[in-house]
């Protein structure tokens, strides 16, 4: 099981990955651009296993 302490060295890495700062972690969605939005969408992606 991961744990929130766990998570976020590798949270703060993909939002790195994808152009965003560690500020954005702490951000509700609502606060987010379209951009930032598609951004974490992309680093979610990445970080999920293939669905095949």
């Amino acid at each position: 099981m991961t744990t929130a302490a766990s998570a976020q060295p590798v949270v703060l890495e993909l939002l790195e990955l994808v152009g965003l700062d560690a500020q954005h972690a702490m951000r509700h969605p609502r606060e987010l651009s379209g951009g930032q939005h598609e951004r974490v969408a992309v680093a979610e992606t990445i970080e999920r296993p293939d669905s095949n």
